[in-house]
């Protein structure tokens, strides 16, 4: 789960600074709370396996970001 939203958090902060005047406000309130979550997941958890967490989370990079080659930038 911590990888998927590490993931998550990473996509976020990609698109920062697309959005409209209003919407960013917004945008930015939930790019805050995503990485205070991270933070607070990650404190928490005292026996994350590393190695398995970064392939996990590589691995899921990796899908979005070839999912995004096939997607028109409109």
């Amino acid at each position: 789960m911590l990888a998927t939203f590490k993931s998550f958090n990473e996509q976020l902060y990609n698109l920062k600074g697309a959005h409209a005047q209003k919407i960013k406000m917004y945008f930015n309130r939930l790019l805050k709370l995503a990485n205070q979550y991270e933070k607070e997941i990650q404190k928490q958890q005292t026996a994350i396996n590393d190695k398995a967490f970064e392939d996990v989370y590589d691995s899921l990079t990796d899908i979005i970001y070839t999912l995004r080659e096939g997607v028109p930038n409109e």
